[in-house]
């Protein structure tokens, strides 16, 4: 969430802190967060359908986040891997459920994708970053009009 955040305000933290000050449920309006009923014991031991490929999956089958919207493996790895197919904008991708929310962590790439995948997702992280901290000024000499 914090990731999310961040990016969301361009890695200006006093940005951040302000809006989460002065706006009441910062967290909910910016997340659209719901509350969701978690499953079962029993439900985490038993098959059940996937959502995106109405196949029947097994338990060690089903990957799923806090907000409890479970695929099967090979949906989610295909989901993962489609994100990042689809350049920077994989940073903020969200639960695959339409209408979540919920941002997709670092951890699930990199457990579930490719190396060579997850590789090209921490380049855009990277880049990301270094796009939205690099300072710029004007450069001293009054004779150029360049930024360094």
């Amino acid at each position: 969430m914090s990731r999310r955040l961040l990016l969301l305000n361009q890695w200006n933290k006093d940005k951040l802190i302000e809006k989460f000050r002065n706006t009441t449920n910062f967290i909910k309006k910016t997340f659209q967060v719901h509350t969701f009923a978690r499953p079962s014991a029993e439900e985490k031991r038993t098959t059940f359908f996937c959502d995106c490929c109405y196949m029947k999956a097994y338990p060690y089958e089903r990957i799923e986040m806090e907000c409890n919207h479970p695929l099967c493996s090979e949906c989610y790895k295909g989901y993962l891997v489609s994100a990042i197919k689809r350049g920077p904008d994989c940073l903020l991708a969200t639960c695959p459920k339409e209408g979540c929310k919920l941002t997709l962590s670092v951890d699930l790439f990199r457990m579930y994708v490719p190396e060579p995948d997850f590789e090209k997702y921490q380049q855009y992280y990277l880049e990301f970053f270094i796009n939205m901290r690099k300072p710029t000024k004007k450069s001293p000499s009054p004779k150029c009009n360049k930024t360094v």
